[in-house]
């Protein structure tokens, strides 16, 4: 069975951005398409979990409210680890862009990024994305694992199913 992590960072206000509800519906959407498990992972200064449902990993603190590579990719690697899942989808925000390459690298993982809609054929995920000013679509599939997806905004509905979160913190050492 496919476990699939949606990886995201939490605003100011520890609620989830469009763009990253956005995500979610599309990493819902993956894991109900593979009978995979869905596992959501979130980090930030506070996390507000009402958004999101099933289990839930989450890294907060001080140490985590302001945009910074050091603890963010700390964060989100933990997050990753503690998740141990094949695929992680996040947001193509300027946030998770800044971090998941890094993050990919620490934990040998593939990253592919603008990823525009996604299919399952014959058992395996396969991703869209543009190229050449959205002149040529690639579909992409790989083997390697785990394989980080930065979902485009405006391509999936946001998702709108939270409400019960199964919590479970996240211990990360700041230096």
């Amino acid at each position: 069975m496919a476990k699939i992590l949606f990886l995201s960072h939490t605003e100011e206000s520890g609620q989830l951005s469009v763009p990253a509800l956005e995500a979610l519906s599309a990493a819902a959407d993956m894991s109900t398409k593979l009978g995979g498990e869905l596992v959501v992972g979130l980090f930030g200064g506070s996390v507000d979990v009402s958004q999101v449902s099933g289990k839930t990993l989450t890294v907060s603190g001080e140490n985590f409210a302001v945009p910074r590579y050091a603890t963010d990719a700390a964060a989100a690697e933990a997050l990753v680890r503690a998740a141990d899942a094949q695929t992680v989808v996040a947001p193509g925000t300027s946030r998770m862009s800044r971090v998941l390459s890094g993050v990919a690298a620490r934990v040998n993982g593939a990253v592919d990024s603008h990823i525009t809609g996604f299919d399952v054929k014959n058992g395996s995920l396969v991703v869209n994305r543009w190229y050449y000013r959205q002149r040529m679509q690639a579909e992409i599939a790989r083997t390697a694992t785990p394989w980080f997806l930065s979902i485009d905004s405006g391509v999936f509905t946001p998702f709108a199913g939270g409400g019960d979160a199964a919590v479970e913190a996240v211990e990360v050492a700041v230096d």
